[in-house]
């Protein structure tokens, strides 16, 4: 490997490439840069995109439930799965003012 790159959906997190002598231009970061980005709080925007994808799974099981009652183990497992999803998630969601994110 002569070079790594760790982006974001937006921005260069962390880049660094190899000298001729074979030594790293810059002390290895990436890995941390990499845990730094998966664990920050995520900005309004992201949390807001983030309720709204819960919302649409959300809306499609109970569409789905609508329209296939007889698979209601699938949409309890979905529903199971989109709480944990929730439950994931919640460390990187800021609380707003009311406690819950804004």
């Amino acid at each position: 490997m002569n070079g790594l790159r760790v982006r974001s959906h937006t921005d260069a997190l962390f880049e660094n490439h190899r000298l001729s002598s074979g030594e790293w231009a810059k002390s290895p970061q990436g890995s941390e840069a990499m845990e730094q980005e998966r664990n920050r709080p995520l900005t309004p925007v992201e949390q807001r995109a983030y309720a709204d994808q819960m919302q649409d799974l959300r809306d499609g099981i109970a569409a789905g439930r609508q329209l296939r009652p007889d698979d209601e183990h699938i949409w309890v497992r979905l529903s199971r799965e989109a709480d944990e999803l929730e439950a994931l998630a919640s460390p990187l969601l800021r609380p707003g003012p009311s406690g819950g994110p804004s």
